[in-house]
């Protein structure tokens, strides 16, 4: 029996859409396209390709490339308490959705982070929620010193 890895998709009326990763991966075109899951390539010079679902994404692990020989202009995040302070999580709806979701709201995260949105072709703002994590991470250790310094205090 042969052993493939299968990728899941639900579209946003709950139905499932599946196909093995070496299929999705292996064709690098359109393999499969409506308004729930689409295949575009944004620059064919350097196959450069995004993925856009319109529903949930299942799947057990995300990666993404870190390597700090693909960087360049490195450096620290030094605010990132303040930053944090400025976004409001929400709860919400998506039109023609029965299902509460909770999230940020695009053109209020484009006010204090710019740079981790962006405007896709139907002119809809979009977050990039992974690179909220940095910030997320230096606001835990900016209030885990301020706690240190604070029982510092008490304790002296």
């Amino acid at each position: 029996m042969e052993n493939t890895k299968q990728i899941l998709f639900i579209d946003s009326n709950g139905y499932p859409r599946n196909g093995t990763f070496e299929k999705f991966y292996a064709e690098g075109v359109v393999m499969y396209s409506n308004p729930s899951v689409r295949l575009v390539e944004n620059a064919p010079q350097v196959d450069d390709y995004t993925l856009n679902i319109n529903g949930y994404v299942i799947a057990d692990k995300f990666k993404g490339r870190s390597d700090e020989r693909l960087k360049s202009d490195i450096s620290n995040i030094s605010n990132g308490l303040q930053i944090v302070k400025q976004l409001t999580g929400k709860c919400y709806k998506f039109r023609n959705d029965k299902h509460i979701s909770h999230g940020l709201i695009a053109q209020d995260v484009q006010h204090v982070l710019p740079s981790i949105t962006s405007t896709d072709d139907d002119g809809f703002l979009n977050i990039n929620y992974i690179e909220l994590i940095p910030f997320l991470i230096e606001s835990v250790k900016d209030l885990d010193n301020k706690l240190n310094l604070l029982i510092n205090s008490l304790n002296a």
